[in-house]
C-alpha cells in the first residue's frame, strides 16, 4: 500500500470514530435532555399534586365546619321540638283527664235524672 492510500485510510479510520463519537455524544445529550424533561414533569406533577392535596385538605376543613354547624342547628331544632313535644303531651293528658272527668259527670247527670224521674213518680200517685 502506497502512502497516499495509508492517509486515506487513516482519514477514513478518524472520520469513522468522529461519526461514532458524534453519535454517541448526541445520544448522550439527548438521553440527558430526556432524564431533564422526565424530572421536569415529575416536579410538576409532584407540585400539582401538592397543590391539589391543599385544596382538598381545605374543602375537607370547610366541610367539617359546615357539617358541624349543620349538626349544631340540628340540636337546636330537636331541642326545640322536644319542649313542644312535651307541651302537646301535657295537653293532651289534661285533655284526657277532662274527657273522663266529663264522662263520670254525664253519668252522675244520668243517675241523678233517674232518682228526680223516680221521686216525681213516687209523688205523682
Amino acid at each position: 500500500m502506497s502512502a497516499s492510500e495509508w492517509v486515506a485510510l487513516a482519514i477514513g479510520i478518524m472520520s469513522f470514530i468522529g461519526t461514532i463519537y458524534g453519535h454517541i455524544s448526541v445520544a448522550k445529550t439527548s438521553r440527558e435532555k430526556t432524564v431533564q424533561a422526565v424530572k421536569d414533569e415529575m416536579t410538576s406533577i409532584r407540585e400539582e399534586s401538592q397543590t391539589k392535596d391543599r385544596e382538598m385538605h381545605a374543602e375537607i376543613v370547610l366541610f367539617k365546619q359546615e357539617t358541624a354547624s349543620g349538626l349544631e342547628l340540628i340540636r337546636k331544632d330537636i331541642g326545640t321540638l322536644s319542649g313542644r313535644v312535651e307541651k302537646h303531651n301535657s295537653v293532651i293528658e289534661r285533655v284526657f283527664k277532662l274527657e273522663q272527668d266529663a264522662a263520670v259527670q254525664t253519668e252522675q247527670i244520668k243517675v241523678a235524672n233517674h232518682r228526680i224521674e223516680d221521686l216525681e213518680r213516687v209523688t205523682a200517685k
